[in-house]
């Protein structure tokens, strides 16, 4: 099953099932240790969906156009607030903190979220 490329699924539920005790377990830690798992949680499950598609051909294009469509659209979405933090500054003088941009390709890239 492994040569073949197949997810070895009784793995993998094992895997699983013990992560979820884990964090079971730890859902009365700190603050700091239940926002973690969280965290972690949601990116594991993130990148594995992200994996698993990729080792699907007919997926693995569908990814691909939903990539290039995000990536376009982050450029425009990037414009608009650049105009709306531009305006924001000429009319008040300030900058509005509450409102944040994070830009796609530099969430790929670990950078930080813009501020208008």
């Amino acid at each position: 099953m492994v040569a073949s490329g197949e997810i070895d699924s009784i793995r993998a539920k094992i895997d699983l099932e013990r992560l979820v005790t884990l964090l079971q377990q730890n859902k009365d830690g700190s603050y700091f240790s239940v926002m973690v798992s969280g965290e972690f949680l949601r990116g594991f499950l993130k990148n594995t969906t992200w994996a698993t598609i990729d080792s699907i051909p007919v997926l693995k294009q569908l990814k691909k156009g939903f990539e290039d469509t995000v990536d376009e659209m982050d450029i425009e979405l990037e414009k608009v607030h650049e105009s709306i933090k531009g305006e924001m500054k000429s009319k008040y003088n300030t900058a509005v903190h509450s409102l944040t941009y994070k830009s796609q390709a530099k969430l790929e890239n670990k950078s930080v979220e813009k501020v208008l």
